[in-house]
Order: structure tokens, then C-alpha cells, then sequence
């Protein structure tokens, strides 16, 4: 008896392996590679990364970036929107709260900014820009961060950044520019995360993983007692 639920919890286990197996997709550009942009109040507002939503994994769960603070402290938040292939449209999808840099005068290195959106579903191949901007945090006072770029290319998108000041508006009303850096793709150092959200295909390898489990504890099910009528 005890080997039998033994072996029922085996093939419990497998099949769940099975039904989370290519559950998750992660995009990254890390590690950084060099500072490519200076980012906060006067100098450049925004800076943002396109991507195109997995086929499958269209949940956004979380995204990140890497900004190094230079002179005072910067004021952002981080911002989901679609993407018309020029410059940011229709409403904002998601925002986070304030973030600001630590003022270490970038001795610390890059300060990593994680956003976790709580699970944004996007629309499967549809272009969206994950950015950072500080529009609506402008005080009077300037300071300078730095903007990390990435190291390994991300065919899906490419970083961008617009001039807009403290006019959050500008973002939908006026193309951006795409970072120029001869002789690179350019893309920000940035991680984003995918879920899909749902029901998840099991891959054919999980299934026959599953299939193997099965078949090891179907010998070993209790046999029913028959009884003869005399």
C-alpha cells in the first residue's frame, strides 16, 4: 500500500512537471555593457525599449533596467504602452510608483530597477515600449543618471528615447529617436518576463515523461479480491 501512494505521488509530480514545462519566457540584453545615454531632468526625459509579445507567453509579469545615478538623484517611474512603430500610443497600460536613485554619485554601479506589473496581458505579436521616464518629476532642480545598454541583441525591439521635458503628452504626439551608436544594435540593458496566463500545452517531452510514470505504477495498483459462488 505504501509503495502504491508512493507511486501515485511520482505521477502526480510528473504530470505537473508536465503542465509547467515551457511555462515562462525571459527576454534579456544583460549583462550591461557600457553606459549609453545621460537620462534625467535637464537632460533627456525618457528612455524606453520595444518589444514584441511572445506568441504564447503574452502575460508580462515583470521588466527591468539599469541606471546609474551621476549627479544628484533621479525621479522616475517606470511605464508600459503600445508601440506604433514611431512613438508610444493609445493609453498608459501600466505605471509604477516613484523611483529614485540612491545619490552615490555612481559608485555603486548600476542600480537595478525591477517593475513587477502584477500580470499585463498583451496582445501576441504586438509591439509595446517598457520605459523609464522622468516627466512627471521634474522639481527644478537637475540631475544626471546614466542609461545602460545591453550586451546581447534583442531582434524583437530597440531602445528609443524622446527629448519631451516635463510634458508627459509629447510621448504620444511626437516619434521618438532610436539610440545611434555607430557600428552597434543598440538595445537598453533590460530583462522582461512572460507567463502565459493560462492553460499551458505540455511539451512532448513532459507528456512522455507523465506517460513513463504512469506506466511504472499502473503494475503496481492493489488487485480486487474475487469471490467464487459456490
Amino acid at each position: 500500500m505504501k509503495r502504491h501512494v508512493f507511486y501515485v505521488t511520482f505521477v502526480a509530480v510528473l504530470v505537473t512537471i508536465a503542465g509547467q514545462a515551457g511555462a515562462a519566457t525571459t527576454v534579456s540584453t544583460l549583462p550591461e555593457s557600457f553606459p549609453c545615454a545621460f537620462f534625467g531632468e535637464g537632460w533627456t526625459a525618457t528612455y524606453g525599449q520595444t518589444i514584441t509579445a511572445p506568441a504564447v507567453d503574452n502575460v508580462l509579469d515583470s521588466w527591468s533596467v539599469r541606471v546609474d545615478d551621476f549627479v544628484g538623484t533621479a525621479d522616475f517611474a517606470g511605464y508600459v504602452m503600445a508601440w506604433d512603430g514611431s512613438k508610444a500610443t493609445g493609453p498608459v497600460l501600466w505605471q509604477s510608483t516613484q523611483r529614485t536613485t540612491t545619490d552615490n554619485g555612481g559608485s555603486g554601479g548600476y542600480e537595478v530597477f525591477l517593475f513587477n506589473t502584477g500580470g499585463l496581458g498583451l496582445t501576441s505579436g504586438t509591439s509595446y515600449v517598457l520605459f523609464i521616464s522622468a516627466s512627471n518629476y521634474f522639481n527644478g532642480t537637475a540631475d544626471t543618471a546614466l542609461i545602460a545598454a545591453g550586451s546581447i541583441p534583442y531582434a524583437g525591439g530597440e531602445a528609443f528615447w524622446n527629448h519631451n521635458g516635463s510634458d508627459f503628452s509629447l510621448l504620444s504626439a511626437t516619434n521618438w529617436a532610436p539610440f545611434s551608436v555607430p557600428g552597434f544594435d543598440v538595445d537598453m540593458a533590460f530583462e522582461a518576463s512572460f507567463s502565459s496566463g493560462g492553460t499551458v500545452v505540455p511539451l512532448p517531452g513532459a507528456i512522455l515523461l507523465a506517460g513513463l510514470g504512469i506506466a511504472i505504477a499502473a503494475p503496481l495498483r492493489p488487485r480486487r479480491r474475487t469471490t467464487t459462488a459456490k
